[in-house]
């Protein structure tokens, strides 16, 4: 029977039954034509530039922006950005979601390894990230894939001293870090051997 068909009673007793979507999901490099549906339907329409700065910055090698593309349209994202951290911090991951509706299918946990993936071609030993203190489900998500939250923070000030930014993030985040597969290469160059 279908919708048609179906009279007002017999739809309330579930006659219109849940179906099962299989959904075809690609990890892929974001493309210009990405930038207005990371925006997701005006929910970080405020972040455009901050979208479009990435964006720049991935054209000049200096981040990678990677989409869970569905049917053309990202539904999730993660953001490697190669130059943000220090040597211990590796590659910093930022801008890492998905969709509310499609959350806990496991797109999240295939973008980070892919972001993972990304920074171990590029010879990074360690990827960081940080995760707001009051996002405990999130901290657990970035635990079960390996990361452990640095404590005490560490100290990014030339002077001694905590930069006044780092200090104000740190108290209402945590730093989180994990090492990669070590890559024999990648830590000769960094040695200049």
């Amino acid at each position: 029977m279908d919708v048609a068909q179906a009279t007002g009673s017999e739809a309330l007793r579930g006659v219109l039954r849940p179906f099962q979507l299989e959904l075809r999901v690609a990890i892929r490099r974001a493309q210009e034509s990405d930038l207005p549906g990371l925006e997701w339907f005006g929910l970080f329409s405020g972040h455009r530039d901050i979208i479009r700065a990435a964006f720049d910055r991935q054209l000049l090698g200096d981040m990678e922006m990677l989409v869970a593309d569905l049917n053309g349209f990202p539904v999730g994202q993660v953001w490697i950005d190669f130059r943000i951290g220090n040597v211990e911090d590796g590659a910093s991951l930022w801008a890492v979601r998905v969709l509310p509706p499609l959350r806990r299918l496991g797109i999240g946990e295939r973008l980070m390894r892919a972001a993972e993936a990304a920074a171990w071609r590029r010879g990074e030993t360690v990827t960081s990230l940080t995760v707001e203190r009051r996002n405990v489900d999130a901290r657990r998500f970035y635990e079960r894939l390996g990361y452990a939250v640095v404590d005490p923070p560490p100290d990014y000030g030339d002077d001694g001293t905590m930069g006044a930014r780092t200090a104000t993030l740190l108290q209402t985040q945590w730093l989180m870090r994990k090492p990669l597969a070590p890559r024999r290469e990648a830590s000769d160059a960094r040695r200049g051997a």
